[in-house]
């Protein structure tokens, strides 16, 4: 019996160490109830921490939205300031005031003293400042020989006070019936803007009208005596102001909008739209609500229906709305996704200490301290390594390279940047700018420095300082970064890389090419102009012409110095024409006048092989391209000329006709003119053209070339 109860015994003891094995420690249960604590103490802070980040985002967004809509509402009413400004100033121009005024007293243009080419100057006026403010455009549809009405798209006008047309530009579109109130307008002194409105043409148009102060001593009760009306399309130019510059969102946009009553109607910005108005006091609308409370924000819906962050502004030179929108999904769509995957990662965490947990009770901590220490030096080996390469790369280059703190202490420096200032990197590292370079040049780097981090963007300079060896021009690169900690033993922060180049031998010899390009473009230009002693100086007055054509059109550099050697080696080719066939008095066969004209083909076959900053050669290919396509090659037309050789076509038109030759005297300044006008839409462009009007009368070119023609007209007389 007792043997039996031994024998039972064992089985039960076997039984109960299974158990106890089998059961959960108590540090493991109290490890799994933290860990829930701690699961619905972290959701519910990453929910916090959630909706802050959103809020934080949402800020962060409608600042940008606030920046840009401010900076485009900027934009447009200097556009519209610029457009009032342009009708204000033809108002107030003193020959306008002056025969208006004259006009006023007589009553009839034929009382007026030389009243038809005053009238003739007035318009010749109106026609470049349409030019030159944007108030012209073609007529719709082409120009052919049928009794087709055209309807005209913009302009500029003179009317009378009691608002009969006296002037106007080419197709010029009526809006008498928009006028309204003139006896009121005439009154207050100030112009006035109209719409915007659909033309003639159905395009969205605005109009500017001014009163025109009578000239001092003139009759007028309440000083008007004539009003300027212009017309414009809003087009291109005012959907270039809507755009900001250097956007990088892919959904924003900004576009404008006016009430009429209890309707919003869409100016620009908007052609999307389903209908061109809806209803002003929708309480969903993005752009109602921009109308409603503009400089304020919120979450609306845009005309497509699309969940939008929206803002607006008013405008202060017209009683529009400019509204910025950007979508929801690009504003919130990155603080969703974090949200998403911080949720995500806090699972993973929570699914790791667990995981870690039941590693520790099985394997202890002893395993994981080694698997850390072995990990932490594997990075620290990959670190070594890492900064050894990126050592090497950097300390290989041509060029200086360091790293400054906002402090203006070097961080870092390569090798090249440690050579120039002939010091060693660890006596560079911890000094300031002006330590290392000098107070003089530091100054100058350290200013860029603090540029770079003020706008958060590259800066570059090129600057010269002297020093042991002569004058030296160095370009250096300004980048704001981020300085990591323990770098040269300091503390992380923003800092500035800056990356310094020598570009002194590369400035010297781009100097000395240029000026050997200029010396040898004179030479032969004397030397093709001696060969025909009635087109002396010819071509280096073409080239004085074209460049004071491009100059005055605001062309860059490079377009002027291009428009200019073209002008002054088109005829390079005459070099290849019999002398006898360029100084013959009388009319040349039509093989003789064919040399001519291909001699300016084979200029640029002479210089096809010579390296020009510009397309010299090619504008000399063009240069006699008409612009309706008629000229040579054949249907090169319109825009498709190169700019510089529409401008040299002028100025060597205008320079043959100012010019004595050995069959004519030369012709008059006017006449000059008046033919050049002439020509214009088939020969010339209308641009180059005005350019060169505005600077014979505007700019004291007349009185220069008038005496040149005199010269030219003497040494012809001379010749014979």
């Amino acid at each position: 019996m007792q043997g039996m109860t031994n024998g039972d015994a064992k089985p039960g003891q076997q039984a109960g160490e299974a158990r106890a094995a089998r059961r959960i420690p108590r540090s493991v249960i109290g490890l799994a109830v933290a860990i829930v604590i701690l699961a619905v103490v972290g959701f519910l802070l990453i929910a916090r921490l959630i909706d802050s980040n959103k809020e934080r985002e949402l800020d962060a967004w409608y600042r940008q939205l606030g920046l840009v809509a401010d900076s485009r509402a900027a934009a447009v009413d200097d556009w519209l300031s610029a457009q009032r400004a342009a009708i204000d100033g033809v108002a107030g121009n003193p020959t306008v005031q002056f025969f208006m005024t004259e006009l006023a007293w007589a009553g009839r243009l034929e009382d007026v003293t030389d009243g038809d080419a005053r009238l003739q100057i007035l318009r010749n006026y109106l026609l470049f400042s349409a030019e030159q403010t944007g108030f012209t455009a073609p007529p719709e549809g082409a120009d052919v020989p049928a009794n087709i009405e055209r309807k005209a798209r913009a302009g500029i006008a003179i009317l009378t006070r009691d608002g009969k047309p006296v002037a106007a530009t080419p197709w010029t579109p009526r809006i008498t019936d928009r006028l309204g109130g003139l006896d009121a307008l005439a009154r207050s002194g100030e112009s006035r803007m109209i719409g915007p409105f659909k033309g003639e043409t159905g395009e969205p148009s605005l109009a500017v009208v001014a009163p025109i102060a009578a000239f001092e001593g003139g009759a007028s009760e309440d000083g008007a005596v004539g009003f300027v009306v212009g017309v414009r399309l809003l087009g291109q130019s005012l959907a270039e102001r809507l755009s900001q510059p250097g956007d990088q969102t892919r959904t924003g946009r900004s576009y404008l909008v006016a009430r009429e009553g209890d309707r919003l109607r869409y100016l620009a910005g908007a052609e999307d739209a389903p209908a061109p108005a809806l209803p002003a006091d929708s309480q969903r609308l993005a752009a109602a609500f921009a109308a409603q409370v503009p400089g304020e924000y919120a979450l609306r819906i845009d005309y497509l229906g699309n969940p939008v962050l929206v803002t607006g502004r008013a405008l202060t030179q017209a009683p529009w709305i400019l509204v910025r929108t950007v979508s929801a999904e690009e504003a919130l769509g990155e603080a969703e996704a974090r949200a998403r995957s911080l949720m995500i990662i806090f699972a993973l965490v929570l699914v790791s200490l667990v995981v870690g947990v039941l590693l520790l009770w099985r394997h202890g901590a002893s395993v994981r301290v080694a698997e850390a220490a072995s990990r932490h030096a594997a990075l620290a080996d990959q670190l070594e390594r890492l900064t050894r390469f990126l050592r090497t790369v950097t300390d290989s280059q041509p060029t200086a390279i360091a790293a400054v703190d906002a402090d203006g202490h070097f961080r870092f420096v390569n090798r090249k940047g440690a050579d120039d200032v002939r010091m060693a990197i660890p006596d560079i590292l911890g000094k300031t700018i002006a330590a290392v370079f000098g107070a003089a040049r530091g100054r100058g780097l350290d200013a860029d420095n603090r540029e770079a981090l003020a706008t958060s963007r590259p800066v570059s300079r090129i600057r010269s300082f002297e020093d042991d060896t002569g004058e030296r021009i160095v370009k250096s690169d300004h980048i704001p970064i981020e300085i990591p900690d323990g770098i040269a033993g300091g503390a992380g922060g923003p800092g500035v890389l800056m990356v310094i180049e020598d570009v002194t031998e590369l400035v010297t010899e781009r100097e000395r090419r240029e000026n050997t390009l200029r010396q040898l473009v004179t030479t032969l230009a004397t030397i093709i102009d001696g060969r025909d002693p009635y087109a002396a100086r010819h071509s280096r007055m073409v080239a004085d012409v074209a460049e004071a054509i491009a100059q005055d059109m605001g062309l860059d550099d490079v377009t002027v110095e291009t428009a200019e050697i073209a002008g002054a080696l088109m005829n390079l080719g005459k070099a290849l024409v019999p002398r006898e066939i360029l100084t013959r008095g009388g009319e040349l066969s039509s093989s003789e006048l064919d040399a001519i004209r291909n001699s300016i083909l084979k200029s640029a076959e002479l210089l096809k092989d010579v390296e020009f900053d510009g397309p010299v050669v090619e504008t000399i290919r063009q240069v006699q391209a008409h612009w309706d396509g008629s000229g040579l090659p054949p249907g090169l037309a319109g825009e498709d000329i190169l700019i510089t050789a529409r401008i040299v076509a002028v100025a060597n038109a205008f320079v043959g006709m100012i010019s004595a030759r050995a069959y004519r005297d030369p012709l008059p300044m006017d006449e000059v003119i008046r033919l050049l006008l002439q020509q214009v839409g088939t020969v010339f462009d209308r641009k180059p053209v005005a350019a060169l009007v505005n600077y014979l009368d505007n700019r004291g070119g007349r009185a220069k070339w008038e005496a040149i023609s005199r010269e030219t007209a003497r040494f012809g007389q001379n010749r014979q």
